[in-house]
């Protein structure tokens, strides 16, 4: 009961509906989910600017972030990324019911879908703080992913709840920074192929675009969630190398803020650093597949 239950049961969906095997029906439904969380999150970009080419951009980086190969694999990264953008989209919408859908959703593919719940909440207290609505709707979106939590730590409570399972588990907890801090500086300088510097770099460079859209203004809402998923991230414990992966949907978030409010000014700039992002991401993403032999 570890993995949440909302890719399980839309991966049972797929496969009772096209009778394809398990390993087949994962592949369809990731690709499926991908193609519609690039729809929304082209409607998105929309909401900030006109610009045919940031919404080029902003879906190249989608499609070709580090670690975006996880997206098609039999697994929750794309379904967590509709989840989001559906949020993200509804949010900026104004439509509380469609945000709050969203991070109800996510609350139930993954553990982040509560970081998302958290920015709901400070969007909604900071922006729309007289909208009963809104509040309706941030009271909502956590209903479901809750009452799976409790369900998960009861039948864990011989093991000392779900938490304890976590911690045992994957040697998981938050521990604010302590164990990453820790590691950063040996992993920079391991020899152990590109992967730890990799690491190393996706945990400096979100930090860097956190402090960057502070001052670059970069769109609320977007900017929040990539950060609360950051800042999850990095300052819990884990294992090193896969925080590429678990940084995937923060570095999405964050680099797209940067696109979005850069590309009038600098376009061409824009675009090679966008070049570059993708170039490096499809190689690393190939890597990790085929060359390296511990966990993502």
């Amino acid at each position: 009961v570890a993995f949440l239950p909302g890719t399980p049961w839309l991966l049972r969906a797929t496969h009772a509906m096209t009778g394809l095997n398990w390993a087949a029906a994962g592949l369809l439904m990731n690709a499926i989910i991908g193609a519609i969380a690039t729809c929304l999150l082209a409607a998105i970009i929309r909401t900030f600017t006109h610009s045919l080419l940031a919404i080029v951009l902003a879906v190249a980086v989608f499609a070709g972030f580090p670690m975006s190969v996880t997206y098609m694999m039999a697994y929750s990264e794309a379904l967590f990324a509709l989840c989001t953008f559906l949020f993200i989209l509804g949010y900026v919408k104004k439509n509380f019911p469609l945000a709050a859908t969203g991070v109800f959703l996510a609350c139930l593919v993954r553990m982040t879908g509560f970081d998302l719940a958290i920015a709901f909440a400070i969007g909604v207290l900071l922006h729309h703080r007289h909208n009963a609505r809104a509040w309706m709707s941030c009271a909502v979106a956590t209903v479901g992913g809750g009452i799976y939590m409790l369900w998960a730590d009861h039948l864990a409570r011989n093991a000392g709840g779900y938490f304890a399972v976590q911690k045992d588990g994957w040697g998981t907890q938050f521990d604010f920074g302590k164990t990453t801090f820790h590691d950063l500086p040996r992993q920079i300088f391991a020899l152990e192929g590109v992967v730890p510097l990799w690491g190393s770099l996706a945990i400096l460079g979100t930090l860097t675009l956190i402090v960057v859209g502070i001052v670059r203004r970069f769109p609320f809402m977007m900017w929040l969630c990539g950060t609360g998923m950051g800042l999850n991230v990095i300052l819990s414990s884990g294992y090193f190398h896969s925080r590429p992966r678990l940084l995937l949907m923060a570095g999405v978030l964050l680099t797209i803020c940067m696109i979005v409010t850069t590309v009038r000014r600098w376009p061409i700039m824009t675009t090679a650093y966008t070049i570059v992002i993708v170039w490096v991401g499809v190689w690393l993403s190939e890597y990790m597949l085929t060359q390296w032999a511990y966990a993502i």
